[in-house]
């Protein structure tokens, strides 16, 4: 017995000498071969392999430590390392390392930092080339302690990760465990992964589960797994309280550039397959989100970033049909119902990876009043890449259609956008909201233009414009960058400018709320950088009760100037009209010439019974300045002369030539059957007017006859409050009726305002009381001179024709 324990011992004793000298040899060979484990590393890993020292760590199994490891980046990284490591364990086969052959079965790193790195063009630093070690690596465990990972997109934004710990068990068997704990940008993560051996499986699939779960948030996996780790079914659920699209390590690769919280989430998905693209042609399940606050950001410092609110929203996929999103969108607080029918999944994986369409329908309230948007956009990949996208789109805001049908493109690239536009409805005044400006009442409308960009301009052409029997076509381009020039040809046979002049008074008071029209105040850099030209040719033109035919109008801005030039009824009315822009106000000048006849000006279709007629000249000259209407009024100078010769002159046509109320109110009350017919019969009327400062005087006399009356008058206007002061003398020609024997050489005193004068009778002059301050220097001049000369038989028409002409 003793003889056999002195042998164990002896055997004890050499196995102890040689274990000793294994140690020794071991860790004198590692240390004199650290730069053949660099070297073997690096070929392994296609990357540069740096170690500060390795020592070997005893126990069953030994493992080689590997102090200070370090791992490079490819060149087109930014950062300084891949991995940077204070310590990583290597369980390694021992004698297979003698024969210079490495077989890693175990990993452990400490303290590690990870960074990785996503280039513009796909490219992913932790991606290895083959590099053609012939080294034999099999890795059945892994973990990670203590570290951190830095992930980089190509836009330099980085997302951090903490890892307290990552185990992962089973590499290269079939039952694989994994385990971690970890923080996504400051978010407490811990998932599990098992995969399982399924014995009653022919096929050899392999069930698995897994769970990853954050706050208020858990995803749930499982499945079946063929081969090695090839999906063969899978399964998924999803539910949240809440998700943050900034920092969801699950959404935020996806919505980037996007910002926002999702809440009460809910989401089954399922699939089955034996390749990549079965699993995605198979894949079916439903995501629904309560509600969403999305905030799209936008480029340019000064416009603001767009805030969306989901509510409701559902995400369908179907295998056999298209991929369907709807949801409820809050916009600028409006809210709408928007569903979106695109393509099958599969086909965002083909090799296109796009679908052609998207259906989009949008319905809802916009200002109060019904709205809705179909019809067709796409392909998908010019939406996202902001291309060229084609649309085929309807829409309708109340009782106001559109449809828009055509080619549109980016900004950025104007000149690929080719569209057809279509818009009608019950009445312009309906597209006051959409442009924020007053629109008349008019008989239902249609309006349609091809609209491109050609040569740096938005062109509007084949214009086609009906509203009742108004018209306007033609076209009309603006210029996309500064310094261009706008230009248009426009043509109508009818229009109606009454109804849409008074509209835009009306609005523009309203909108300025207590600020009367007259006397807002216009910048001087109104036309600051437009330059160009428009004319417009009509072959009828209404204003009210007047017609006017042959309408031709040529118009031009430059370096802010404006210049107008009418030319009507075949050149026998002309005016042009200029505004200039000065240091602080506008200048205006106006210049008026007109030979026409009366009747010709009468608008048959409303007035048919009209029996105006009287040849007419009209002669004026005036300018002035001022920073509002009412300022240019009051500085206004210049002349005005209207002669009109033998004939007949309606209440009706009255009111639509200067100075034509006052002219027929002297008329009613010489000729008092004038008020029954509402017309008056006369054989000469001269009114000619000095204007300076904004006052029109009449110091050479205002002349009027009948075939009763001789009437001679003198007087002034306010043209910035439109007051009158006119006094007016009559003598008798020839035998009076009982009823105008009460005006025979009297005086007919007018007073009020040009729109509604107010008519005195007396025998006396009123000027002897005095008359208006500001109309004091009309009457002086000539009642000495003229009033008291005025006979029956004189023509006083002629009297100040004469004194005009001097």
């Amino acid at each position: 017995m003793m003889k056999t324990v002195k042998v164990l011992l002896a055997i004890l004793g050499v196995l102890l000498v040689v274990g000793v000298a294994w140690i020794t040899y071991l860790l004198l060979y590692l240390n004199e071969n650290k730069g053949f484990l660099e070297q073997r590393f690096t070929s392994a890993i296609g990357r540069e392999v740096r170690i500060d020292g390795v020592s070997v760590q005893w126990s069953l199994t030994p493992t080689i430590a590997l102090d200070g490891l370090w791992i490079g980046n490819p060149d087109w990284a930014k950062g300084e390392h891949f991995v940077r490591a204070q310590r990583a364990l290597v369980r390694i086969d021992v004698l297979e390392l003698v024969r210079k052959r490495l077989e890693v079965t175990e990993i452990t790193v400490h303290a590690a930092d990870v960074l990785l790195e996503t280039a513009d063009d796909g490219r992913r630093n932790w991606t290895f080339g083959d590099g053609g070690s012939g080294i034999d690596v099999s890795v059945t465990a892994l973990t990670v302690t203590d570290s951190r990972l830095i992930h980089r997109w190509p836009n330099g934004k980085s997302y951090r990760s903490e890892i307290p710990e990552i185990r992962l068990e089973g590499l290269g068997d079939k039952e694989l465990r994994l385990k971690a704990r970890l923080s996504y940008q400051g978010i407490p993560i811990a998932a599990s992964l098992e995969t399982l051996t399924d014995a009653d499986s022919r096929a050899g699939e392999r069930p698995f589960r897994g769970e990853v779960e954050a706050p208020s948030t858990i995803l749930k996996i499982e499945g079946k797994l063929q081969d090695a780790y090839e999906l063969a079914s899978i399964e998924a659920s999803f539910r949240s309280d809440s998700l943050d699209l900034g920092k969801s390590v699950l959404l935020s690769r996806f919505v980037s550039p996007l910002a926002g919280n999702l809440r009460s989430i809910e989401g089954r998905f399922k699939s089955a397959g034996d390749s990549r693209d079965a699993l995605i042609s198979n894949l079916s399940g439903e995501l629904q989100i309560g509600s969403a606050a999305v905030t799209i950001p936008v480029d340019g410092a000064d416009r603001a970033a767009r805030e969306l609110a989901l509510d409701a929203l559902r995400l369908s996929l179907d295998p056999q049909g298209p991929v369907r999103l709807e949801t409820g969108l809050g916009y600028r607080q409006q809210t709408y119902r928007v569903a979106l029918t695109g393509g099958l999944l599969s086909d965002l994986f083909a090799g296109r990876k796009s679908w052609e369409t998207i259906k989009l329908k949008v319905t809802g309230s916009a200002m109060n009043k019904p709205f809705e948007v179909s019809g067709d956009v796409g392909p998908l990949a010019a939406i996202l890449s902001d291309g060229v996208k084609r649309v085929k789109l309807k829409a309708r805001h109340d009782k106001v259609h559109a449809a828009v049908d055509g080619k549109l493109a980016s900004l950025s690239k104007p000149d690929k956008s080719d569209l057809h536009v279509q818009v009608s409805g019950p009445s312009l005044s309906l597209l006051k909201p959409w442009l924020d400006m007053a629109l008349p009442d008019t008989a239902p409308f249609e309006f349609g233009a091809r609209v491109n960009a050609k040569n740096g301009h938005l062109n509007f052409e084949a214009v086609e414009f009906t509203a009742g029997t108004d018209d306007v076509s033609g076209r009309f381009r603006f210029p996309l960058q500064a310094g261009g020039r706008f230009d248009g040809a426009l043509e109508s046979r009818s229009l109606d400018l009454h109804r849409l002049l008074s509209s835009v008074d009306a609005g523009a008071e309203t909108q300025e709320g207590t600020v009367p029209t007259m006397k807002r105040e216009f910048t001087t850099n109104l036309f600051h950088g437009l330059d160009g030209s428009l004319s417009l040719k009509v072959g009828r033109l209404h204003l009210a009760a007047v017609e006017l035919e042959n309408v031709d109008l040529e118009s031009s801005i430059d370096d802010g100037r404006l210049a107008v030039r009418a030319d009507a009824e075949d050149g026998r009315a002309t005016t042009d009209v200029k505004l200039n822009p000065l240091d602080d106000a506008w200048h205006f000048s106006v210049r008026l010439e007109s030979r026409i006849e009366l009747g010709d000006l009468i608008d048959r279709d409303k007035h048919a019974d009209d029996r105006s007629k009287s040849p007419a000249e009209i002669d004026a000259e005036l300018e002035g300045s001022g920073r509002s209407i009412d300022e240019l009024l009051a500085s206004l100078k210049g002349r005005f002369t209207m002669v009109l010769g033998e004939g007949s002159l309606s209440e009706n046509l009255s009111q639509h030539l200067p100075m034509g109320d006052i002219l027929y109110a002297v008329l009613e009350v010489i000729d008092p059957l004038s008020r029954t017919r509402k017309q008056s019969q006369l054989e000469c009327a001269v009114i000619h007017l000095e204007v300076e400062n904004g006052i029109a005087g009449s110091s050479k006399g205002l002349a009027m006859r009948t075939d009763k009356m001789n009437v001679l008058g003198n007087g002034a206007v306010n043209l910035q409050t439109g007051e009158i002061d006119l006094e007016f003398k009559t003598a008798q020609r020839r035998g009076l009726g009982l009823s105008v024997a009460s005006v025979a050489d009297r005086y007919i005193r007018l007073t009020g305002t040009l729109d509604e004068p107010q008519v005195g009778v007396n025998a006396k002059s009123a000027i002897v009381h005095g008359a208006a301050a500001w109309a004091t220097g009309g009457f002086s001049v000539l009642y000495d001179s003229l009033f008291r000369r005025l006979t029956s038989s004189e023509n006083p028409c002629k009297r100040v024709s004469e004194a005009i002409a001097k």
